[in-house]
């Protein structure tokens, strides 16, 4: 990108007086004026970027290049309503990208306080693909910031239907539960997270968040759990630390 090779050998405010000069007085020159934008943003001159991309959108409606890095733009200038109009403007033009779209005002809806309308856009992914675990996960998300958990509770339990595996997801599967008082359902959730993950990080975590429950289940089938761990697993010192501190509470 020449943009970047001149930003790094220093040339580039040089080359910008010429270019800036060249490109209003003949506004039709878009290649003039991509080049323009870009140094402005790689120089972090948002103000002036954004004119020279509005500028370029007169005579280019539908150039999505432009659109793009005028959205990027107004995100840095924090114009998130404008964002998302651009984004919902980019995303009829370019189809093949409109779930990726979709998702970005989904994210943005939240960030302005709009419950409504990310809710209303993570549905719409969610219903592009339903298969995505990423888009019903993203779901779950939104129900949870506008503290609908029952919802949230549906729609991770959904998405690890295609991603089971996912200790992520199942934590926050846990934390829905907790917050439900689904106290069995939350005792299966942790000892799933203890049985799958890897991590040794995430098994302590939800090996104590189980020990801290222990007054929900019996004792001894959250030894009995951690000793088949230590068992079947090569790592054995995580469910070890575990054992102890549940011996720890038991004495």
């Amino acid at each position: 990108n020449i943009v970047r090779i001149l930003m790094k050998s220093g040339t580039l405010k040089y080359r910008l007086e010429s270019h800036k000069r060249r490109y209003w007085a003949n506004p039709s020159d878009i290649r003039t004026g991509l080049f323009l934008a870009e140094a402005y943003i790689q120089l972090r001159d948002f103000n002036e970027a954004s004119k020279v991309l509005e500028s370029i959108i007169k005579y280019r409606p539908n150039d999505v290049e432009a659109l793009a890095y005028l959205e990027q733009v107004y995100r840095n200038l924090n114009r998130l309503g404008d964002s998302i109009d651009l984004l919902r403007r980019i995303a009829k033009l370019d189809p093949s990208r409109a779930q990726l779209r979709i998702q970005e005002m989904a994210q943005l809806s939240m960030e302005l306080h709009r419950g409504k309308d990310a809710l209303k856009y993570a549905r719409l992914v969610l219903d592009l693909n339903p298969n995505d675990w990423r888009a019903a996960a993203k779901l779950g998300d939104v129900h949870i910031h506008l503290g609908q958990w029952s919802a949230a509770l549906l729609a991770y339990q959904r998405s690890l239907t295609n991603a089971p595996n996912n200790v992520s997801l199942r934590f926050k599967l846990a934390h829905v539960l907790e917050r439900l008082g689904r106290d069995k359902a939350l005792l299966a959730a942790l000892s799933q997270i203890i049985e799958q993950a890897t991590e040794p990080a995430d098994i302590l975590s939800a090996g104590r968040q189980l020990i801290m429950n222990a007054e929900l289940a019996s004792l001894e089938n959250i030894e009995q759990l951690l000793l088949d761990q230590v068992y079947r697993k090569r790592r054995k010192r995580t469910y070890q630390k575990l054992l102890v501190e549940l011996y720890t509470i038991w004495i």
